[in-house]
């Protein structure tokens, strides 16, 4: 029997951003020890680690012991994995999201329609730098994260008026998956326990698993960038799909789409230019993108 035992509340902080040391370097821990009854003899409840949960969590998943997002981070630190939380992007104007040369990163919101396609727009020039994933829909896509197709959730949304065309110039770039949304429409309009464990099992192998990859080559780093909620269903893939995540990292951002809902100063209309310009200049603003730089500057010298 152990002579104290300790409960300890975990709060991620920013750190190295290079991510190169072990986990435990990137969290700082209050520890105090347990009641004086739980110290003497058997204890009458157990001590657990209690973790800081620095996003929002998802509140269906919340309702499952198994799948709280204190389980999750629990479950996702024990395998290995790396969180760094972010603040709303208003509140951060330091590069604290340092990507490398051969990083894979997967941009990720509720729908891939917004957040996600403005960050992956933003990281577009230096997709020969890096294993750029296009943008994934994590909660009202087609992965079944909470055992049912959630896709119909988005319909109505993805045919408002939108401006990132004027914006970027550029048109949305497919998500991930999306490639078989005419085979998979079948198992939305008529469920089967099989179709969806399909889908599951697709997303599993190429996009949560060890041997994801985006097309045909993988990172030597997983870097998922998500958002609010997201966090929440991102960790819970992983943790299902892989038996260790040390060269995982899950970035945090605690921010909602200010895109389809603008701050009032904006004086603008949801999703205007002015709405997705906004956006990515606060993404600009976190993401320290030096070592893609540096070097694409060599390469030109040479």
């Amino acid at each position: 029997m152990l002579d104290f035992i300790f409960l300890c509340t975990i709060h991620w902080e920013n750190h190295d951003p290079s991510w190169n040391n072990k986990p435990e370097s990137c969290i700082h821990l209050e520890v105090s020890s347990c009641p004086p009854e739980l110290e003497q003899g058997e204890p009458t409840s157990p001590c657990q680690t209690s973790y800081h949960i620095p996003f929002k969590t998802e509140e269906e998943m919340e309702k499952n012991p198994h799948t709280t997002a204190q389980q999750c981070l629990q479950t996702f630190i024990q395998k290995g994995g790396i969180l760094q939380s972010i603040p709303h992007l208003s509140e951060t104007n330091e590069p604290v999201i340092r990507l490398q040369i051969g990083d894979a990163v997967y941009p990720i919101c509720t729908g891939g329609w917004c957040r996600s396609q403005t960050l992956w727009t933003v990281l577009k020039p230096f997709s020969d730098k890096i294993v750029l994933f296009p943008p994934h829909a994590a909660r009202v896509g087609w992965d079944p994260y909470n055992g049912r197709i959630n896709r119909y959730r988005n319909y109505d949304n993805e045919a408002l008026y939108d401006e990132f065309y004027l914006c970027f110039g550029i048109d949305r770039a497919p998500r991930f998956g999306f490639e078989n949304t005419a085979h998979w429409s079948a198992v939305e309009l008529v469920p089967t326990r099989e179709g969806i464990k399909a889908i599951e099992e697709f997303y599993d192998r190429h996009y949560f698993g060890p041997e994801s990859s985006w097309q045909d080559k993988k990172g030597k780093r997983r870097i998922y960038i998500t958002f609010s909620k997201n966090a929440h269903v991102i960790l819970h893939r992983l943790n299902q799909t892989n038996d260790n995540l040390y060269n995982v990292t899950v970035v945090a951002i605690d921010s909602e789409d200010i895109i389809t809902s603008p701050p009032p100063f904006l004086y603008t209309l949801p999703r205007s230019v002015k709405a997705y310009d906004y956006f990515a200049t606060l993404l600009t603003q976190v993401l320290d993108l030096s070592d893609l730089i540096l070097f694409s500057s060599s390469i030109k010298q040479e």
